[in-house]
């Protein structure tokens, strides 16, 4: 069972294994959070943290701690939640992360729209703006219709096939100074449009 990379309060699922944790110093980096959380819990692995499209040395305020079992992220939530444990002098909020469902391989196989991040919002001093334009023309396979928001954009393609090879020759490169990261977007969860 993979989690998802959100921050919520919502209750804990039977071997869920990453905490979400609100409250954070926007200054703080993935190595400064692992080395700190690392002293007031046990059995912390990994560190997942996002930052601001307009700064990328502030991080959003939150973060993700991924734990090596259910027990340790339980024991965790529970030290931090006390409201007595406190980091970097403050006291942090806490709740799990949800589950991401795997969506069926038969409907992921026909998605065609791409999610772009870290398109730049900033180039060096200049105030630059990528467009959608800008990105249309960077993309092989000439996309069906791009739309940018803040620091992510969707790229539509007509066929999965331009789509798939825009990916593989498309990560990692550099568009305005900024590397962008490409994946296929997960089709909607049908199970959670219905409950």
């Amino acid at each position: 069972m993979k989690f998802a990379l959100v921050n919520t309060l919502e209750c804990a699922f039977l071997w869920q294994t990453t905490d979400s944790v609100g409250s954070i110093l926007k200054n703080k980096t993935k190595e400064n959070i692992l080395k700190e959380f690392s002293k007031v819990t046990e059995g912390l692995v990994d560190s997942i943290l996002y930052h601001q499209p307009d700064d990328k040395k502030k991080n959003r305020g939150f973060c993700f701690l991924e734990y090596s079992d259910h027990k340790s992220a339980a024991q965790a939530r529970r030290r931090l939640m006390s409201g007595k444990v406190k980091v970097w002098g403050n006291v942090v909020t806490v709740g799990w992360a949800d589950p991401v469902e795997e969506p069926d391989p038969e409907v992921v196989a026909k998605v065609r729209v791409l999610f772009v991040r870290n398109v730049a919002t900033t180039f060096l001093t200049e105030e630059i703006l990528v467009t959608e334009e800008m990105l249309e023309k960077s993309f092989f396979g000439k996309p069906k219709r791009v739309k940018k928001l803040k620091d992510y954009a969707f790229v539509h393609f007509e066929d999965r096939g331009a789509a798939v090879k825009a990916v593989d020759e498309m990560n990692g490169k550099e568009i305005e100074g900024e590397e962008i990261e490409i994946v296929l977007v997960k089709p909607p969860d049908r199970k959670r449009k219905e409950g």
